[in-house]
């Protein structure tokens, strides 16, 4: 039965492709658009943070430059979540159907558009292994720009160095993923990841006597605490002021006494209030792997945003963190150390957050990065506003 739910789809994704590629030739023909058109397209659905922090938030910058920045979302996320997350296999190809009809609506929608901003993949979602949509694209004469901001290339390679191939610039988070893709990519450019201070600045800490430690994220990432348990328990043995405050929407299977867990589901749940209750971050990521090096762990910047002192591992965090300046760095076996620290010294613990707080506002807010965005582009859509003709396919789609 899988199999044929699986091959279904894949006549449904062969059927419309087919389709596109007719309109396309048709579509050429077409007028480039007079000023700046972008169309960005978020790998996950509206009101899923991942797109609205890394795509969607940068909406409200472009339009108040007047250039025309048009984001497409697939889908929204109750709908991703009840039927793509936890439904059944049918249900879960069901939902890949509806994303690929959205897709195909999407794409004849891009007529006068010079250049696409996609996160990970047209097609989000469906594994497949072929960049089809994103070669339409370049077929239409629109400029592609890809952007990454985990190691998806782990699980299907074939695809991402097929996308950062055809792109005209690739744009990631971190300084490995930018190494990583310099060979597969004409061009690359590092956009750190940003947030939004504002809704951060006005929550305020609780009058508290326990020191809290806290921590937030999703199951996959709440494996990293069990591999410091040992050490979150001798704090809790050796302190006894000290409280732990975690937030994940799965119960973490840790063996602490003075252990609290809140999640986003629970009702009236405030994240922002419970951010705010922190007195120390953890941002633990032990597994020297191509995942944790890719990433940027927001979890920090959040931290940062909130005058938090953290505690990190040296992996998935920005470059712009420094032991002892901004924050503590902790290998596997220092992670006890670094919190004795932290717990003995209210002044370095304000030293640290202050200087994060800092760190983040000139570095990883949405404001300071614009500039480098808006040059990435706006100088693509440069490009994209040549006829196809004038720029025949030159992808860098088959380097090694």
């Amino acid at each position: 039965m899988n199999r044929l739910y699986h091959w279904k789809f894949v006549l449904h994704l062969h059927v419309l492709t087919f389709l596109l590629n007719l309109w396309v030739r048709w579509s050429k023909r077409t007028a480039p658009a007079s000023g700046t058109r972008i169309a960005a397209f978020p790998y996950l659905p509206l009101d899923f943070p991942g797109g609205m922090l890394r795509i969607g938030h940068w909406e409200q910058f472009f339009k108040a430059d007047h250039i025309d920045f048009q984001v497409y979302w697939p889908g929204h996320a109750d709908a991703y979540l009840a039927r793509f997350v936890k439904g059944s296999q049918k249900q879960r190809y069901a939902f890949l159907h509806y994303i690929l009809r959205l897709r195909y609506r999407q794409f004849k929608q891009l007529n006068g558009v010079q250049a696409v901003w996609i996160q990970r993949a047209y097609l989000p979602f469906f594994p497949h292994k072929k960049p089809v949509f994103e070669k339409l694209l370049r077929k239409k004469g629109i400029a592609l720009v890809v952007d990454f901001y985990d190691a998806d290339y782990v699980h299907n390679p074939e695809l991402c160095h097929g996308i950062a191939g055809l792109s005209v610039c690739t744009t990631v988070v971190s300084q490995h993923l930018k190494n990583y893709f310099e060979p597969y990519a004409p061009k690359t450019a590092l956009i750190p990841l940003a947030i939004d201070p504002k809704p951060y600045a006005s929550a305020h800490k609780k009058a508290s006597d326990a020191l809290i430690i806290g921590w937030t994220g999703n199951p996959g990432n709440a494996l990293q605490l069990l591999k410091i348990e040992t050490a979150l328990q001798n704090i809790e043995n050796r302190f006894p002021q000290i409280r732990f405050r975690f937030i994940c929407r799965e119960p973490i299977p840790l063996s602490l006494k003075k252990m609290e867990q809140g999640s986003w589901d629970q009702p009236d749940f405030d994240y922002m209030e419970w951010l705010a209750s922190f007195d120390i971050g953890l941002v633990p990521y032990l597994d020297d792997n191509e995942t944790t090096r890719a990433k940027v762990a927001m979890k920090s910047l959040e931290f940062m945003a909130l005058g938090i002192p953290v505690v990190l591992s040296p992996l998935g965090i920005s470059d712009r963190m420094e032991h002892e300046n901004n924050c503590l760095l902790a290998e596997a076996d220092g992670w006890e150390q670094a919190l004795t620290r932290l717990i003995g010294s209210k002044e370095l613990r304000n030293r640290l957050g202050r200087a994060g707080k800092k760190t983040l506002q000139q570095h990883h807010t949405y404001e300071t990065i614009y500039p480098l965005l808006k040059t990435v582009l706006v100088n693509a859509s440069q490009k994209g506003k040549k006829d196809p003709a004038d720029h025949p396919d030159q992808s860098h789609a088959d380097r090694p």
